[in-house]
């Protein structure tokens, strides 16, 4: 190591096993980006809310499906979570009752309603209550995306790298 070179320790957890060396790179998500604004058809925006819904569903079994194939049945199991938030009655009537009453936008609605439930299981003393904001975030971005709000690209580089993530969903 010369006098230029700088070495930086950092603790996590690996997602596969082996040792990597390489560059390291930090991988960001880009979110979505939610305006709220008033709606004349409500009932359309919970018809296009719909419609994400099923695309989600779609993407999330193919994807569960391509990590048990590649990854491992165990490792797949982490999108069974995702599917029962995409499921979920009661947020997403919170939804409707939100963009129907406030005439707004399903994506601000669907904002509005899942970072409120995400905030709740943050304050959970329980860890795996607080592990589920983050599926639900990731619900929350794919149907934002899904309903045309952006999000969801991310950063890759071309070269290999290490990848370095906060979460990898």
């Amino acid at each position: 190591m010369t006098a230029t070179d700088a070495e930086t320790r950092l603790a996590g957890i690996a997602a596969a096993p082996g040792l990597a060396v390489g560059p390291a790179h930090r991988l960001r998500l880009a979110e979505a980006t939610v305006q709220r604004r008033q709606v004349a058809d409500p009932a359309a925006e919970l018809l296009r809310l719909n419609d994400a819904r099923r695309a989600a569903r779609g993407e999330l079994e193919a994807l569960q499906a391509h990590v048990a194939a590649t990854v491992s049945p165990a490792e797949a199991e982490i999108f069974e979570a995702h599917l029962v938030f995409l499921d979920d009655p009661s947020l997403f009537d919170e939804v409707e009752a939100s963009c129907r009453a406030e005439g707004c936008n399903v994506e601000a609605a669907l904002a509005t309603v899942v970072d409120g439930y995400k905030a709740m299981l943050l304050e959970s003393d329980d860890e795996l209550f607080r592990a589920r904001a983050a599926d639900l975030e990731d619900i929350k971005q794919r149907l934002l995306r899904l309903l045309g709000a952006g999000g969801g690209g991310v950063n890759m580089p071309a070269e290999p790298v290490v990848l370095l993530a906060t979460d990898l969903l």
